[in-house]
């Protein structure tokens, strides 16, 4: 009123917000930007002309990788940020290099590169595994499957009417496992499904396929309206498989069948792969937009505008999403409302997906097995000799045991192994006369197998490995693969010894120079204390408390 009337301005009526019943909120919510930066890395000879999804990074607990446009491949210390070590391709034209994000296993990085090789590299020195290269291009990103031992890829070449496909390569030595040939390029990333035993990929002919994973087994195809650039993502509570098109929308099909069973509607196309969060499913569009779709009624639950498309895939972080947009932002969103929580800005576009390191304590899982000083017998009342050598595993194709048998058949030793699985009727026929197979024993059999045994053969790679605890509170080493949990586990030359390559050579030269006298009872029964129920259940309160 007083500028009004400072400025000779006649005022006919004067109103409140309150006279429309509005108001003015108390205090808006404040946006978080005030990040503090730990390091900067620059990979380079950046390429500005691809404004596309590229190599994403992964971190594992202590460094940081991913592939860039100069063709080399970076291991970064993630505390500190200065490199570890790097790896140059091969060629490529110029800015387009390594579009595939890493995927990491056991103690190997996996990606792929427009060189067309697709390769497997040692995360801590950077030599070289294997290399596959029987591609033109690889752009695609690799998904691993621990349990098959394998690594499935998309691959694209310069044939006519052969210009894309899919291949499962062994994760070990790169073999070729099987394939499956597209007409058109395998921009798209497969995903793979445990519970379901599938590996579905996208690609630019429009079409979605489903593979049996093992086998390679075409189960079905699915014609989208546009060309599907990115990964997939499976509701395996739902059973549904879901992805984004360049038509701009977002499908929902029936894993089992292929068949559509909804699909949205965006503004622009979808170069990024959807996620599961909670009830819902989240996509980044080149709209601008984040959605956030319910599974349940399907209906839109929000969409959050950025300043920038966004074609990055979104990162859920406890009740948060993290997305970047090519206006340079990383945005937090609040997972429920779409509502900004935070945004931090950078000078460039943002096209690849954020990462995140959650810092974590492990607590190991408790042995729960009590060994006797003493079984004098089976319960089926016989007694084995005691000069033989021991698995005790699942029979499926991760645990390789068939290491362990191609090594018992060429030394003639005695290899008992309990347990069964789909991979009796393999290992069975491949088995030489000094192999028996138990199939399932009794609790009481399981610990007199244990304490009667030369050694533990553990092949395989496990996050933990809790039969290796077994065999140490038996009193009993173990010989194992390099790898996984057991690294943390056996304590090498005292409870155990490992060998260092997963083939059956390796494991022979370790079992030739093995002499079980020179390993302790009280050492080995010792080291399985470190995991005991009271230790477990000591750690796990300290960290909840």
């Amino acid at each position: 009123y007083e500028f009004l009337k400072e400025n000779g301005i006649k005022a006919v009526s004067l109103f409140t917000l309150e006279d429309f019943e509005l108001s003015l909120s108390k205090k808006r919510d404040e946006i978080r930007t005030n990040f503090e930066i730990l390091w900067r890395f620059q990979s380079p000879n950046p390429n500005y002309f691809y404004r596309v999804p590229k190599s994403a990074p992964v971190i594992d607990d202590q460094k940081l990788y991913f592939g860039s446009d100069s063709g080399y491949f970076w291991a970064i210390d993630k505390k500190g940020g200065s490199s570890v070590w790097k790896y140059k391709v091969g060629w490529h034209a110029k800015g387009k290099s390594i579009f595939s994000s890493p995927a990491l296993w056991n103690n190997f990085v996996y990606f792929g590169s427009y060189d067309g090789n697709v390769y497997a590299l040692d995360k801590n020195t950077g030599k070289v595994k294997w290399i596959f290269m029987e591609a033109d291009w690889v752009g695609s990103s690799p998904a691993v499957a621990p349990d098959l031992g394998l690594v499935f890829i998309g691959l694209e070449f310069g044939l006519w009417r052969k210009r894309g496909g899919i291949v499962a390569l062994d994760l070990e030595t790169g073999e070729k496992k099987w394939d499956f040939i597209m007409s058109e390029y395998t921009h798209s990333s497969p995903v793979y499904d445990k519970k379901c035993g599938v590996v579905a990929i996208g690609s630019n002919d429009c079409k979605v396929y489903l593979f049996n994973a093992q086998n390679g087994k075409l189960l079905w195809e699915f014609q989208a309206g546009g060309e599907i650039k990115a990964s997939l993502c499976i509701d395996d509570k739902r059973k549904l498989l879901i992805f984004g098109a360049f038509d701009g929308y977002i499908y929902m099909l029936n894993l089992s069948s292929g068949e559509l069973l909804y699909k949205f509607k965006t503004l622009a196309a979808i170069y990024s792969a959807p996620v599961i969060y909670e009830n819902n499913v989240i996509v980044s569009s080149l709209d601008k937009k984040i959605y956030s779709i319910n599974l349940d009624t399907k209906g839109l639950n929000w969409d959050y505008q950025c300043g920038g498309r966004a074609m990055t895939t979104p990162l859920i972080v406890e009740q948060s999403i993290w997305v970047g947009a090519t206006d340079g932002a990383i945005y937090e969103i609040e997972a429920s409302s779409g509502k900004l929580l935070s945004i931090f800005r950078t000078t460039e576009r943002i096209t690849n997906r954020p990462a995140y390191d959650l810092e974590s304590k492990i607590v190991y899982p408790p042995l729960m097995m009590r060994f006797a000083r003493n079984f004098p017998q089976l319960a089926s009342g016989k007694v084995p000799r005691s000069d033989y050598f021991l698995i005790v595993s699942r029979l499926v194709p991760y645990k390789r045991v068939d290491i362990a048998i191609k090594a018992a058949n060429k030394l003639k030793i005695p290899l008992k192994i309990i347990g069964e699985g789909s991979e009796y009727p393999r290992l069975r026929k491949m088995a030489g006369k000094t192999v028996e197979f138990l199939g399932y024993v009794s609790d009481p059999d399981l610990k007199y197998y244990y304490m009667n045994c030369k050694a533990l053969l553990f092949p395989g790679v496990e996050d933990f490995g809790l039969t290796i605890v077994e065999a140490n509170a038996a009193g009993k080493p173990v010989i194992a693969y390099r790898g996984g949990g057991a690294e943390e586990i056996i304590i090498e030359g005292k409870t155990g010894e490992f060998f260092d390559s997963q083939t059956a050579a390796s494991l022979t030269e370790v079992l030739k120079k093995f002499k079980p006298n020179r390993y302790n009872t009280r050492a080995c029964k010792l080291n399985a204390n470190r995991f005991s129920f009271e230790r477990f259940r000591e750690n796990f309160l300290k960290l909840v408390e």
